[in-house]
């Protein structure tokens, strides 16, 4: 499971904004090893018990500007839908996602 979280951390864009939690995968990635035990016994309860923490079914949907280039584009286009989600959410969906695109595999 550790190897699961780590390889996510190692492998996810640290240039992504956060949801509410305010810590992105760099923040993580360069943890103490307490705060890093911590997350793993966290993702390992989720994943256990299959079930998500409420705060983490949350998620933070706004608008960002696209990068515009020379070509001139209509003004309601100019912005594009992302959705901002806790970082341990990310993380444990994605393990999720593994976990079970092997078990298909199989």
């Amino acid at each position: 499971m550790r190897e699961d979280v780590d390889y996510w951390l190692q492998q996810h864009p640290h240039d992504k904004i956060p949801g509410d939690d305010k810590l992105n995968s760099e923040m993580w990635q360069e943890a103490l090893v307490e705060m890093k035990d911590a997350l793993y016994q966290v993702v390992n309860q989720v994943i256990q018990k299959r079930k998500m923490p409420t705060s983490w079914e949350e998620a933070l949907t706004t608008l960002i500007p696209k990068k515009v280039g020379e070509e001139k584009i209509l003004k309601s286009l100019a912005t594009r839908l992302i959705c901002l989600m806790n970082t341990a959410a990310k993380i444990v969906t994605s393990v999720w996602a593994k976990r079970l695109s092997k078990s298909l595999e199989q």
